[in-house]
C-alpha cells in the first residue's frame, strides 16, 4: 500500500482460501419480525452454555410452530423459556439450536421497526437484513428435553418487588465466598433474609427484605451471580417465585407477562455450607 507519506506492507492470504458461501438452495422462509426476535434473543441469550462439550447448550433453541415461537436456553444451571404466541408460521416447522456468536452480531444489527427475513436450509440458518445478508451453521446436536425439567407442582410461593430483591442480592454477595458465591434465601411468614457467610475471610452479610411468602418456613442457596442474570431479566416489578425443597429447581415469572408473550426463568439450588 503506497501513500502520500510512505509505503506500507500487509501480509494476506489467497482469496481461494477465504470460506466460499454456502449453497442455500433449498431454504424455506421462516416468518418472524424484528422486535420479537430481538425480545426472543434478548430473553435467553444470557442462560446459553459455554461448554464446549455439551455443544447442543452452546445455542439458543428455536421451535418454530404454527402459531406459536418458542426459545429455550440453558447451561445446567439455570433455564429460561420464551414463548411469542403472535407468531405465524410460514413454510418452515421445526426445531433449530442457533448458534450464540449468530445471535449476538444480529442482535447487534436488529432495529425493533426494520424488516428481518429468515430462511432455514439443510444446515444453515440464513438471515436478511438491512440489505446485508448473514449466514450461520446451525448446531446440528438433539437438544435436552427441556419441559421434563421444569416442575409442576412447585407448592410454595414468594412475591417480591423485583428490583428491591435484586439490590439486597447485590450488596449482600460482595460479602459471599469468591469461588462458591454463595448466599442463601431464608423465607417464612413473617420475615425474607438473605444472607451469606465466608469463614475464609471472616465476613457476613444481612439483608431483610419485603415481600410475601406462603408456605413452610424454606432456607435455599443460590450462586449470586446466576441468581442476579435471573432477577436483572424479569422486566416487571413484581415477580413470582415458585418454590418446593432446598435441593429443587425453583421457577422466577414476572407477576404480569407482557402482551403476546411468556416467560419462564427456572434456577438450580446450591447445597449451604451450614
Amino acid at each position: 500500500m503506497v501513500t502520500s507519506a510512505g509505503n506500507y506492507d500487509i501480509m494476506g492470504k489467497p482469496a481461494d482460501e477465504f470460506p466460499a458461501t454456502p449453497e442455500v438452495d433449498n431454504r424455506k422462509p421462516i416468518g418472524i419480525s424484528s422486535g420479537a426476535l430481538k425480545d426472543l434473543i434478548k430473553n435467553t441469550l444470557f442462560a446459553v452454555s459455554r461448554d464446549e462439550l455439551k455443544p447442543a447448550l452452546t445455542g439458543v433453541l428455536f421451535r418454530f410452530g404454527e402459531s406459536e415461537l418458542t426459545g429455550v436456553a440453558t447451561d445446567g444451571h439455570r433455564l429460561v423459556q420464551y414463548v411469542r404466541n403472535d407468531y405465524k408460521a410460514d413454510e418452515f416447522l421445526g426445531d433449530v439450536i442457533v448458534p450464540k456468536k449468530f445471535l449476538s452480531l444480529l442482535s447487534s444489527v436488529l432495529r425493533t421497526d426494520e424488516p428481518i427475513q429468515l430462511w432455514m436450509g439443510n444446515n444453515h440458518l440464513t438471515a436478511a437484513v438491512d440489505g446485508d445478508t448473514y449466514f450461520t451453521r446451525i448446531i446440528d446436536e438433539r437438544f435436552p428435553d427441556f419441559n421434563s425439567v421444569i416442575p409442576k407442582d412447585n407448592d410454595k410461593e414468594l412475591i417480591v418487588n423485583r428490583n428491591e430483591i435484586l439490590a439486597a442480592v447485590r450488596r449482600v454477595s460482595i460479602f459471599s465466598n469468591r469461588s462458591t458465591h454463595q448466599i442463601a434465601l431464608r423465607l417464612s411468614s413473617d420475615q425474607i433474609k438473605i444472607t451469606t457467610e465466608d469463614p475464609e475471610k471472616s465476613s457476613k452479610a444481612q439483608e431483610k427484605i419485603d415481600g410475601d411468602f406462603s408456605g413452610e418456613e424454606l432456607v435455599i442457596g443460590y450462586n449470586a451471580s446466576y441468581l442476579k442474570d435471573i432477577l436483572s431479566q424479569a422486566k416487571d416489578d413484581k415477580l413470582n417465585i415458585k418454590l418446593k425443597t432446598p435441593i429443587s429447581a425453583a421457577l422466577f415469572h414476572p407477576t404480569k407477562q407482557r402482551e403476546n408473550e411468556n416467560l419462564t426463568m427456572l434456577l438450580m439450588p446450591i447445597r449451604l455450607n451450614d
